[in-house]
């Protein structure tokens, strides 16, 4: 995960002070590389890191925040939905292009 002096937002959810910040290109690249390349992590916290949450997947919040698995486990659904907001918000680009490439992902499998 880089950092890139780019767009970053503060909140605070269930006490816990969040630092969500906006993904550079390079960052999209190679989220979008991890998925393309179908690679599924059949731990524990490899499920976990899939879990949906809204539109985004947890390993998206760990990939958009200061987050760690230490500092989630006490969150709730409803907190990591918010979260989740937040990040989505800062992120549209992001949430964009993955939704076209799992749109022509989806066309190239019924082709």
């Amino acid at each position: 995960m880089s950092t890139n002096g780019g767009l970053t937002q503060q909140i605070n959810v269930a006490g816990v002070a969040i630092s969500i910040r906006e993904l550079t290109v390079l960052d999209i690249r190679q989220n979008l590389e991890q998925r393309c390349a179908g690679a599924i992590d059949a731990s524990i916290n490899g499920l976990m890191e899939n879990m949906a949450i809204g539109d985004i997947y947890l390993s998206d919040i760990l990939l958009m925040t200061d987050l760690t698995h230490q500092k989630i486990a006490p969150l709730t659904p409803s907190n990591l939905q918010e979260i989740a907001e937040s990040c989505t918000e800062l992120n549209a680009a992001f949430f964009d292009l993955v939704m076209l490439v799992d749109k022509a992902s989806s066309m190239t499998l019924n082709s």
